[in-house]
């Protein structure tokens, strides 16, 4: 953040401290970014999980962990949803 915001960044974290408007922006942009992994149950989605990015180029070096799989039919179908300027 600094790099982008140079001496304002402790003005911007002051803000997100105080501001609900902005940490409500904020978490929707993050959940915008992030990477989303459903699970096909029956003829709807499920929402397995959710990995935050991190940076533009960072080493894949997470997981995400599945539980419930009883539940489930086979075949597992998988679906991974993002920002392609983000993941690829």
């Amino acid at each position: 953040m600094s790099t982008i915001l140079g001496d304002a960044t402790m003005e911007f974290y002051r803000a997100l401290e105080q501001d609900s408007q902005l940490q409500s922006e904020i978490r929707k942009w993050m959940r915008e970014c992030g990477l989303r992994i459903e699970m096909a149950h029956g003829t709807a989605w499920e929402e397995a999980g959710t990995m935050l990015p991190e940076a533009n180029v960072v080493p894949f070096s997470r997981a995400i962990r599945i539980s419930n799989l009883k539940s489930f039919q086979s075949p597992l179908c998988v679906r991974l949803s993002s920002l392609t300027d983000v993941w690829y």
